[in-house]
């Protein structure tokens, strides 16, 4: 009997731990969205600015 009571408390500690890197892995797959996020924010705004230089650019041209 005390070897089943020790197995049933031997899975409940792995569980919880299981749970706990469970959480700690969600924590991280947010936190590496948002970097993801921000890093492709930067380059569509980076991509707009260079754009709107090179339509300056081109409507400059048309005007000569």
């Amino acid at each position: 009997m005390d070897k089943v009571i020790e197995a049933l408390r031997k899975t409940a500690v792995e569980l919880e731990e299981f749970r706990v890197q469970a959480a700690l892995g969600k924590a991280e797959a947010q936190d590496k969205y948002e970097e993801v996020k921000k890093n492709f924010n930067l380059f569509i705004h980076d991509s707009e600015h260079k754009v709107k230089g090179i339509k300056v650019k081109i409507e400059g041209w048309k005007c000569e």
